[in-house]
């Protein structure tokens, strides 16, 4: 029996509707895959009985599958014993998937338990809204297999951007596609994130991320505060070890632009991003004024700057002053001094105009 390649988990809170279409786009392509992939779900506290959905949605659509509920899970115990890196995993009769039951903790930690219990060698992190497109596990293995002498530690692809509807027109098209794995996908490496996010535009955000899970323990997995932008932080502290292989064409899953979505509470974005400074003033992404703390910078001033910018189109304006505040020396840093000098009139004036209408 070979060692378990990879881990798939999705972490998923009040998304019974849309989770077992995530689970399915995995298990639609796994056969190629026998027992080397495993299917995480971590269901964070929904009230929408989603675990339970979901496990009647596999029991009558998958009876070969293996299904080892945990309920009542604790955070940062293990109900089970789980093998160790580079273990084999128990002999399992076809793929095994698994739902772990938490009391609501917040994406970075579903995130977390789902690491933990990961018996793979890599994890591929896909949300519970989300889908993994037809052949994504082939462009994967692809990636993965591309440089046998030094696998890569972090593969990362660019989404297919979708709305809410389930009647997408780009989800249909996507879902048309007969053949998708008889296409070679574009695979290119770099020697860290880093590098390819600089030169290449990498993906920022865990859905889609394929990272070995050895370098997810070294770099600490996700923080387990309330706070947006903890996909950031990890990728940053994955950006300088070791080889990235990014997937320039297929998109590897379909990320969906839910209202209400957690990446539009202002607040915990915010928050994020002042973790993500105070880390970065602490080293946490590598030594300082080196030429990839650049690249961290000039990532830091982008993003900063672009929520500076959305908190103010929202008339956010407190949220948007302080966000201007917290990215201004980056910016500054990164070349961006026009945009720190205009970007106070153009606060003040848009201020004045919200007040007047």
């Amino acid at each position: 029996m070979h060692e378990m390649l990879l881990s798939v988990v999705i972490p998923s809170y009040n998304r019974a509707a849309l989770l077992t279409h995530a689970v399915d786009s995995v298990l639609a392509q796994a056969d190629a895959f026998a027992d080397r992939i495993e299917v995480i779900v971590v269901d964070d506290g929904s009230t929408d009985a989603s675990a339970h959905v979901l496990r009647e949605h596999l029991r009558q659509h998958y009876p070969a599958t293996i299904i080892a509920p945990r309920k009542g899970y604790e955070l940062g115990t293990e109900h089970e014993p789980r093998p160790a890196l580079g273990q084999e995993p128990k002999s399992t009769p076809g793929l095994l998937a698994r739902i772990i039951e938490q009391p609501n903790a917040g994406a970075g930690a579903a995130r977390n338990t789902g690491t933990r219990a990961a018996a793979g060698t890599y994890v591929l992190f896909l949300d519970g809204d989300d889908t993994l497109l037809p052949g994504a596990l082939a462009s994967v293995s692809a990636a993965l297999h591309l440089a046998p002498t030094s696998p890569p530690t972090t593969v990362v692809a660019r989404p297919l951007m979708v709305n809410h509807d389930p009647e997408d027109p780009a989800m249909r098209r996507a879902a048309q596609q007969t053949k998708p794995a008889a296409n070679t996908p574009e695979l290119r490496t770099w020697p860290t994130w880093l590098e390819a996010y600089a030169h290449a535009g990498a993906f920022l955000g865990a859905g889609g991320l394929c990272v070995r899970r050895d370098a997810l323990l070294t770099a600490g997995g996700f923080p387990e505060h309330r706070i947006n932008s903890e996909d950031i932080h990890l990728q940053l502290r994955l950006g300088r070890l070791g080889p990235c292989v990014t997937i320039d064409q297929p998109s590897l899953f379909a990320y969906r632009q839910l209202p209400g979505s957690a990446s539009r509470a202002n607040q915990r974005t915010l928050d994020g991003w002042r973790y993500i400074v105070r880390q970065h003033a602490m080293s946490a992404y590598g030594p300082h004024n080196d030429a990839l703390d650049r690249i961290v910078i000039r990532l830091m001033a982008q993003q900063m700057r672009a929520h500076a910018r959305r908190f103010l189109r929202e008339g956010d304006h407190a949220l948007a002053w302080a966000m201007y505040r917290l990215g201004a020396g980056c910016s500054w840093r990164a070349g961006r001094k026009g945009w720190v000098l205009r970007y106070p009139a153009s606060w003040l004036m848009r201020r004045i105009t919200n007040r007047g209408s």
